[in-house]
This record gives C-alpha cells, structure tokens and sequence, in this order.
C-alpha cells in the first residue's frame, strides 16, 4: 500500500508540476493522539495571537470560528516542516510535533494519517484524501486557492488517471 501511496504522490506531482517530496507517515493510536492534541493547542495559540493583533476599537464578530479537532480528522499536514518551530519556546510547547518535523525536514509536506478512520476509507477514498492533501500545499506555496467545487473535481480527476493506469 505504500508503495502505491509513493506512485500517487509521484504522478500526482508530475501531473500538476509541483516541486518538492512528501512524506506519508503512519501513526499508532497514542502518537495520532499526542499529535492531535498538540496540533489543537497550536490552533488554539494561533487564534489567541490573531485576537491580540485586532484593534479593541474594531467591532468584534458575531462568533469567532471553531477551530478544527485534528483529532477527529482523517489527517494532519504539516507544509514545510523545516521552517516550523524556530523558536525555542515554540519546540518545548509543541514538542512531539516540532520533533516529526525536525525527523522529516527533508521534506516539503508531511502528511499523517489517523489510524483509525483513514483504514475505513476504501482505497479511492485514501488517494483523494492524499491528493487534496498535496493540492492544499501547491495552494499554499503559489497562493492561489481552488473553489472547494474545484479541488474536489481536480481530487477525482487525478486519482480516476492514476487508478486507470495501474
């Protein structure tokens, strides 16, 4: 399965000429969990930062969107693990994470998958999620961003290629 994993990372890279690698790892249960976790409380400090940015002047917005549960996800991406985590404080409070991004920073994408509702995907499934994955992180690096109609159409579109020529 890996291996098809790495030919789908390979030809989907080809098809949409990104540059870079990407590494799928999978997780044990305790290692998605502590990840999870850590992903949460960087969503939530992210968000903590951004209140502290805003005027007190500025009306404030009706409700302040919920940030996602990584745990409840079918993965967790980390674009450009390398730059990640510079600061010293930031490696002692998200520790687990800045030490799998410290591990692949050979890579440009780190994909994780949770192990226990990516399995009960079938294998299309699995490829598109990948394929969104990797489609997120070339919007990321040329800032242009996909409708969610279209990134779901160009999803099923490069993985309907690669499973017809396997």
């Amino acid at each position: 399965m890996e291996t098809n994993f790495e030919q789908l990372i390979n030809f989907t890279f080809k098809k949409e000429r990104i540059q870079g690698k990407t590494r799928v790892i999978f997780l044990n249960l305790d290692q998605w969990k502590a990840l999870a976790k850590e992903k949460n409380d960087l969503a939530q400090y992210y968000e903590e930062l951004k209140k502290e940015k805003i005027p007190t002047s500025l009306p404030k917005e009706k409700e302040t969107p919920k940030s996602p549960d990584y745990y409840h996800s079918l993965t967790i991406s980390i674009k450009e693990p390398k730059q990640r985590f510079v600061s010293t404080s930031s490696r002692q409070r998200f520790f687990r994470t800045w030490q799998l991004c410290f591990i692949n920073r050979d890579a440009d994408l780190l994909i994780f998958l949770n192990p226990q509702e990516f399995p009960k995907l079938s294998l299309e499934a699995q490829y598109e999620v990948i394929v969104c994955e990797i489609l997120h992180y070339e919007e990321h690096r040329s800032g242009k961003l996909y409708s969610l109609q279209k990134l779901q159409e160009k999803t099923k579109e490069i993985v309907k290629e690669f499973l017809n020529q396997l």
